[in-house]
């Protein structure tokens, strides 16, 4: 039980991501603070000894939703970013080909669509 979060790391910002020991705190507060229904962005920052900032990247992750672990949250993600295309209460294991799909037209009965199989005939191109 309890709650899922979807996060975005940016591979480019691993490194920074390893060395800032202020980057756990910023997620927590960043996943704490889904609540108010938009994502939010996590930097990572680089260190000089005497503790001043010497380098910054302000989007190293982006906590992008967050949701009770009954329910199951599509998300599209590239080019750096990601969209919740629904949500929704699946108690199946989507984990396979089956569970999938039932998902798949559970999503496009919401967007008003249904998925229908393509025939023998058009899948033998």
């Amino acid at each position: 039980m309890g709650f899922n979060t979807t996060v975005i790391v940016l591979n480019d910002a691993l490194d920074m991501i390893k060395n800032d020991p202020k980057f756990g705190e910023n997620l927590y507060y960043a996943i704490i603070g889904l609540a108010r229904g938009e994502q939010i962005d996590v930097p990572a920052r680089s260190y000089a000894p005497d503790g001043t900032i010497r380098g910054s990247y302000g989007c190293a992750a982006t906590a992008v939703e967050s949701h009770h672990a009954d329910d199951t949250a599509v998300i599209a993600v590239g080019g750096n970013c990601a969209s919740e295309l629904g949500r929704f209460y699946y108690t199946g294991y989507h984990g396979d080909d089956e569970g999938k799909l039932d998902i798949l037209r559970q999503l496009a009965a919401r967007m008003g669509y249904r998925i229908v199989k393509n025939s023998a005939k058009r899948n033998r191109r």
